[in-house]
């Protein structure tokens, strides 16, 4: 009688364990999405490079443990353009320099659309920016 109830404690203990971790990992991805639409102006930026208008999409590859896509338009076309970010997992076997960071653009963009899709099969609304040069 003693083995059968350490058995159910065991198993009510893993039990309980396994729901903390999903609970957390829940929680952990709702802040994460969370803090990115606190900063959404951070998304992207804008540059030249060899005289190429760049759009740079570093920010949202630190956040590729809970993004499954990136979809952008150039000016008033739907975000329809697919940006592979590797998946979290993956990410940290890639060196940087192989990370798909940046795309170049028509210099005669003004704006450009962004739609993220995450990993738990949510999607942001669509964002939108006016091309702005950090230099």
């Amino acid at each position: 009688m003693i083995r059968r109830n350490v058995f159910i404690g065991l198993v009510l203990c893993i039990v309980f364990i396994t729901c903390a971790m999903l609970l957390f990992n829940e929680f952990k991805v709702v802040s994460q999405k969370e803090k990115m639409q606190r900063h959404q102006e951070d998304w992207i930026s804008f540059g030249y490079k060899d005289n190429d208008l760049r759009v740079y999409f570093d920010y949202l590859a630190d956040f590729s443990c809970i993004i499954k896509e990136v979809r952008y338009g150039i000016n008033d076309s739907l975000p329809l353009n697919l940006l592979v970010i590797p998946s979290c997992e993956s990410i940290k076997n890639i060196k940087a320099l192989d990370l798909e960071l940046y795309r170049t653009i028509p210099p005669s963009t003004k704006k450009m659309s962004i739609l993220l899709r995450y990993n738990d099969n949510t999607q942001s609304p669509v964002s939108f920016y006016n091309i702005k040069i950090i230099d």
